[in-house]
């Protein structure tokens, strides 16, 4: 039972994340938005646990937990929930 998690503005652009829960990795998917990606990844301490320039993300090494993505595409910031199994 996957869920896969959207977040839209106003102009359209979206930003999905999925699997979500995920165990391993999680892939970025913007479907308007072809260019460059910088994603944080940040625990519910607010310590920065993951950086990276890719749209596939591996999740291996982290606890079991919820953690922020902050993703930037283009003039794009989005911030979704995800849950590490």
């Amino acid at each position: 039972n996957n869920i896969e998690e959207c977040i839209w503005n106003e102009n359209k652009n979206y930003i999905s994340i999925f699997p979500n829960p995920a165990k391993e990795n999680i892939t970025i998917n913007t479907p308007h938005y072809s260019g460059k990606v910088e994603t944080q990844v940040f625990d519910l301490l607010g310590n920065n646990v993951i950086n990276s320039n890719s749209r596939n993300l591996s999740f291996g090494l982290l606890k079991s937990g919820i953690y922020i993505l902050r993703t930037k595409y283009g003039e794009n910031i989005s911030e979704i929930k995800v849950i590490k199994k």
